[in-house]
Parts: C-alpha cells; structure tokens; sequence
C-alpha cells in the first residue's frame, strides 16, 4: 500500500492469533493518535483459535500454545484468562492438562476421536479412511517423496471441520459479540474499523461455504471486506507462497489487498 498510495501503516500484527487475543492486543495497545483507520485482519479459522486455551487439543502436537479465551454466557463475553500462568512451574503443568480436559471444546470434539489407544486396529478404524491417508502421506515426507502433502492434507481437513463450526449458532455469537467489543473500543478510541478475512487457500476449496455466509449475514453492521470471492477470480498458485501451511499471500497476493482497499476509498 506504501507503493500506491502516499499511506504509511504501523503493523500490530502477530501471527496465529485468534480473534480473541486480537481484541485484547487491540483493547491494550497504545496507538498513535495520527492513526485513524485500523484493519482487523484474520482468517476464517480464526473460530476455531477462539474455541480453544489448549491448541494442542486442536493442532495436535502444538503443545507450547496456552491461551487466553472468551466464553459467551448471556450475550456477554467472560475472560477465561490463559490457564497456563506467567512463571509456572512445570511441575504443575499436568495438573493444569487434567482440568483442561474437562473444559475445552476440542478435548472430546477432536482430541479423543482421533487419539491412538489399544487395541490400536480399533483406533485405527474408527476413522479409516483419515488414518489411511494420515499414515500414506506420512510415508511420503519419510522416504522424502512429498514433503507437503501431509501438511495440505491436515490443514485441508482442520479447514473444512472449521466450516462446519461456523453452521452453530452458539460459535457465530461468540465471533459476532468479539467483532461487537472491537467495534465499541474504536468508538472511544476514534478509529474507523475495517475487517478483512483472508481465506486461506483450502477454505477456497470449500462448497457452500459457512463462514463466508455468516460475514455476508453482517456485513450491513460491521465493514467487511471478505476476500473470498475476490480470490477465486484469481490463480490460487499466484495467490499463495508455496509451502506447508496455505495462508500466506505472496506478493502479488498481497498487491491484490492492497488494490482493493484503494479501489473501495478506503485508503487513498
């Protein structure tokens, strides 16, 4: 945007974050009072970053990632502060794993149906055809053939399993009520909220896609700028670097943003 235009943008932005720790990164920061436009950008998945405090529970083996999360109760958001305390012993960590077992979403929804246990040929059938492809492609990355398709595999599936979240009406409320808080925090602060959701390259794959329909359900209270549909006119291999996660633009991606915002007035 530098290139295009006579702008100049601070960058807040943190990678992996969900839209929760982006509300309170957001709430906290201190910004200049020259800044008068802030862009709120995250990727579709965002819903299930806010799911969970645990995300090895959901991104199985990432088990460095504690986080702070909201519950919604009553069409209020509370602060379930990060389980996982600044100065922690780690004689206390599996402790703190045995209660969090009882309270996140993806311990039961995804952790324990794709969990190995004895007998492990039962494990193993239970999801067939995921264990399958799991294990051939794994083959791939040790003999060396195919270092990515496993990786485009689980992101493929964790991309399409975080569709299906946006169907529920309790996980559209908790984005909604966030979007919401963000929106409030601008007001005091004077700044114009701009939101942009970047799919990533597997959420493009997707038919009658769920969370494309929920940000076109309130585009009339929020400024949305979805990027889905302006991505599919576009090459996908132009779109996105390649490698083994399948959100980052290239480029020339990143061109494509930045046209957008001046074509729709809202840099200049």
């Amino acid at each position: 945007m530098n290139k295009l235009t006579s702008s100049n943008g601070l960058n807040f932005g943190v990678g992996n974050f969900g839209l929760d720790q982006i509300f309170l990164k957001y709430s906290s920061s201190k910004i200049p009072k020259s800044i008068k436009t802030v862009f709120i950008g995250f990727v579709p998945e965002t819903l299930s970053r806010c799911l969970c405090s645990w995300r090895h529970y959901y991104e199985f083996n990432n088990i460095y990632a504690f986080k702070p999360k909201f519950d919604l109760r009553k069409k209020k958001l509370t602060l379930m502060k990060n389980p996982l305390e600044k100065n922690s012993s780690f004689n206390k960590i599996f402790r703190l794993i045995d209660k969090l077992k009882h309270k996140e979403f993806f311990y039961k929804e995804k952790f324990l149906r794709y969990k190995f246990n004895f007998p492990y040929i039962y494990s193993f059938f239970k999801n067939t055809n995921y264990n399958f492809m799991l294990i051939f492609f794994s083959f791939l990355k040790i003999l060396n053939i195919n270092q990515n398709k496993l990786y485009d595999f689980i992101i493929n599936e964790n991309c399409k399993k975080n569709d299906d979240y946006f169907s529920k009406k309790k996980n559209e409320n908790l984005i909604y009520q966030l979007m919401t808080e963000i929106k409030n925090i601008s007001k005091k602060k004077k700044h114009k909220i701009v939101i942009l959701v970047f799919p990533q390259k597997y959420d493009l794959k997707i038919k009658n896609k769920n969370y494309q329909k929920f940000f076109s359900k309130i585009k009339n209270r929020f400024n949305i700028i979805d990027f889905t549909e302006i991505f599919e006119k576009e090459d996908v291999n132009k779109l996105y670097l390649p490698g083994r996660y399948g959100g980052h633009l290239t480029a020339y991606g990143n061109k494509i943003v930045a046209k957008t915002l001046i074509e729709r007035g809202i840099i200049n």
